[in-house]
């Protein structure tokens, strides 16, 4: 009798231990499952965070070389610096719910680049341009030096980096990313050297 009962509580605690075990698997999967998530769709944030700023530097500097504005140079413009604010902002969420970026804020890079994007936003130009005043000019030169800015940081702080006047990066670029993973610091570095060169110089009058 006492036999029986030491082998039903070695069976239970077998049991137990395999639930356990089981259970502990599946948390790991699921973790690993949302890293992986999370990974990529950082991946997919980065890019355009780094690669929009020598894209908009190519057409800022087309605009001051010409000292006119395009409406299709506007709305390229206005869509590159709201990429570069809101995605940042994204990034940045993603970083304090995993704990990367618990106490780190990026409001200089989020509202001077927000501000650059209503500027294009409410420029009143048409196909053929709109000649700019010395004012515009000046505002214009501010963002130029901004982008040169980001698009030092990024050819200093990633492996892989897109090509002025294009979109997109290389497929290395997502497989090298991509296999550092959520918890490498690429992406950390990245937005704290955003955060740094963007200075209250660059702001708007």
């Amino acid at each position: 009798m006492k036999k029986n009962k030491q082998i039903k509580l070695n069976v239970l605690l077998a049991a137990a231990f395999l639930i356990f075990f089981t259970l502990w698997i599946l948390s790991e999967k699921d973790k690993k499952l949302y890293e992986s998530y999370l990974s990529n769709e950082l991946v997919k944030k980065i890019v355009l965070i780094s690669d929009t700023p020598s894209y908009n530097l190519s057409i800022l500097q087309n605009v001051l070389k010409t000292g006119t504005l395009e409406k299709v140079q506007a709305e390229e413009l206005e869509m590159g610096f709201r990429v570069i604010a809101f995605e940042t902002q994204a990034v940045t969420e993603i970083g304090r719910n995993v704990e990367r970026l618990k106490d780190f804020k990026n409001d200089q890079v989020v509202s001077i680049n927000a501000d650059y994007a209503y500027f294009f936003m409410r420029s009143d130009t048409d196909e053929d341009g709109k000649k700019l005043t010395e004012e515009q000019i000046s505002e214009i030169r501010k963002m130029e030096e901004l982008m040169i800015a980001y698009s030092k940081v990024v050819n200093d702080t990633l492996k892989y980096t897109g090509e002025a006047e294009t979109k997109g990066h290389s497929a290395k670029f997502s497989e090298f990313y991509l296999e550092k993973g959520i918890t490498d610091d690429y992406w950390v570095d990245l937005l704290k050297a955003y955060e740094q060169v963007t200075t209250l110089n660059h702001r708007l009058r």
